[in-house]
């Protein structure tokens, strides 16, 4: 008998556990199926717009429904692609977002973006924060990549959703009060001393943060405070500061160093380019004192803009990049590298020989001190000009020592 009841009980368990078994291998077709004949949600009748900057997980969002139904609708995968302008079908049971729902067709054709202008300080995150929109949108809508380089004065699309910053409330300066009444002559009233008054400062090429401080008398952290700066955002010529009461002595402005006349002797010149040997009288030296001086005056406007490496102007150098732009300037074409600008010209030995403006001073590589891989040019009889790095700008100062420089070369010769 129990052997019999057992029989009965393994056969059971056997064609429960076949129908179980059946049923989870049809469950996929049955799936399949159900998937070829209808998505599982179903489409309204409304159509969303693709707009700068959108992702399907952010439409879902907007349109209130799950991403699973928006992708179904539309036949997506995760990763299909959308592009702006792009016609997507709204599950049932979304709705449009009020901006859309309110704008025409018409009109959104024809709105420009607005624009964002890029100031001082400045930084793609901050930007994106500020305008309330992902940084993959700002980037997408502006064609950028988290490398690429803003700067105050750019103008940025504002992706579709975002909203430009308020403006800050302009200041005004109190009106003055009314003339106090005169006192009687007995009881003569004490004039007040008067506020000293802020001002404005226009940026000047070769102008830095500290250095406009101590100009006008003021700390830096009050320069920066009056116009909501830190201490490594970029100023750039013509940019206006408003500039706090001075509360400090103002320094008088150094001058910049003039430029060398040169006269020509026999010692000086190279005879063979003189066509008058040892007498100090070539008739090509105006010609020559020309060409130094519109060669030291294009250097000295460069002063103060910032050193970016392989760039030869307008507006940044490295330090072969600015020889080779001064040189243009007289029609003279060098190469944009410091080690071939030094096969160039004549050389000169700086150890005996006086250096002349326009000379070209080469120094080793920092990173290579075997390799020359510096340059800058001379412009009076002790003072050079170089962009030196990307910590600072264009600038003139003492010629270096002699024990600092690998090779001197005359690319002009008087």
């Amino acid at each position: 008998m129990n052997r019999t009841r057992t029989a009965s009980r393994l056969a059971t368990t056997a064609a429960i556990l076949s129908t179980i078994t059946l049923g989870l291998i049809a469950l996929p077709a049955a799936s399949a199926a159900a998937a070829g004949d209808a998505p599982s949600a179903m489409p309204s009748p409304l159509r969303y717009t693709v707009a700068d900057g959108d992702f399907l997980a952010g439409i879902a969002k907007k349109l209130g429904v799950t991403l699973p139904d928006l992708l179904a609708v539309n036949q997506f995968t995760v990763s299909s692609v959308i592009l702006p302008g792009q016609q997507l079908v709204v599950p049932e049971g979304g709705s449009l977002p009020v901006q859309a729902q309110a704008a025409t067709p018409a009109a959104a054709s024809t709105a420009a973006p607005a624009r964002y202008v890029v100031v001082a300080g400045d930084y793609l995150a901050g930007i994106a924060a500020k305008l309330g929109v992902s940084l993959n949108g700002l980037q997408w809508t502006n064609k950028l990549s988290s490398s690429s380089l803003i700067y105050p004065g750019l103008t940025l699309k504002v992706p579709t959703g975002g909203t430009l910053p308020a403006a800050p409330a302009p200041t005004t300066e109190a009106a003055p009060a009314a003339a106090p009444t005169a006192a009687p002559a007995s009881t003569p009233a004490a004039t007040p001393a008067p506020t000293p008054a802020a001002s404005t400062y226009t940026v000047v090429a070769g102008d830095y943060l500290v250095g406009i401080a101590a100009k006008n008398g003021v700390t830096l952290k009050a320069l920066l405070a009056a116009n909501d700066l830190i201490v490594s955002s970029a100023i750039l010529p013509g940019r206006q500061l408003s500039v706090p009461a001075a509360t400090l002595p103002i320094p008088a402005a150094p001058a910049l160093p003039t430029v060398q006349t040169v006269t020509v002797t026999g010692d000086a010149a190279d005879p063979a380019a003189t066509g008058d040997a040892g007498t100090g009288t070539d008739p090509s030296t105006a010609a020559y004192q020309a060409k130094i001086n519109t060669l030291i005056a294009f250097l000295q406007a460069q002063v103060g803009k910032p050193y970016v490496f392989n760039t030869a102007g307008p507006d940044t150098y490295d330090c072969s990049g600015l020889v080779t732009a001064a040189y243009q300037q007289i029609g003279i074409t060098l190469p944009h590298q410091s080690l071939l600008q030094s096969t160039k010209g004549t050389a000169v030995d700086w150890t005996t020989q006086a250096l002349l403006p326009g000379d070209l001073i080469f120094q080793f590589s920092s990173s290579s001190p075997t390799v020359i891989g510096h340059v800058g040019i001379v412009i009076d009889a002790t003072h050079w000009i170089q962009a030196a790095s990307s910590a600072l700008p264009v600038k003139i100062g003492p010629i270096p020592a002699a024990s600092k420089i690998q090779a001197v070369r005359r690319i002009l010769v008087p």
